[in-house]
């Protein structure tokens, strides 16, 4: 057992039986999945499928982007949310709980219907130009220079 399992060991052993149910398997890498499943095995839980997660009409999410910053990762779930894209952040939970896991667990994972994966990339990667920030930001009133 190398000390990455050893952390993710021992950070699940100090979790309640609740917040231990509430994390989402499948969001996980493997060697964090086996040190879950021996810690609900030791523990004798079984762990069912969380209500909380999104159902998209029973399609297949797939992961747009991940993120490593949570303010990045909110920012692109609002683009999309904006565009009427429905969309969510996997192991948000989970690493509001215990960041240390962020490359454990391959960062905030921002998921999106398959059938909308192509447009949501689109989205994501379409550059903002200076011109347009600067006319955004003289439209809401925000100025560089202070009235004196």
């Amino acid at each position: 057992m190398n000390s990455n399992d050893d952390d993710l060991r021992k950070y699940y052993a100090g979790l309640s039986d609740e917040a231990l149910l509430s994390i989402h398997r499948d969001e996980l890498v493997d060697a964090a999945q086996e040190c879950l499943d021996r810690e609900l095995a030791g523990r004798n839980l079984h762990a069912t499928p969380s209500a909380e997660e999104p159902r998209v009409d029973d399609e297949e999410l797939v992961a747009v982007d991940s993120f490593v910053f949570p303010d990045e990762a909110k920012l692109a779930r609002g683009l999309l949310e904006g565009a009427g894209i429905p969309c969510y952040l996997a192991n948000e939970h989970t690493l509001g709980a215990n960041w240390n896991l962020t490359n454990a667990l391959g960062g905030l994972k921002l998921m999106v219907p398959a059938d909308l994966l192509l447009e949501a990339r689109e989205i994501l990667n379409a550059r903002v130009s200076d011109e347009e920030l600067l006319a955004e930001s003289e439209a809401s009133g925000d100025s560089d220079s202070a009235p004196v």
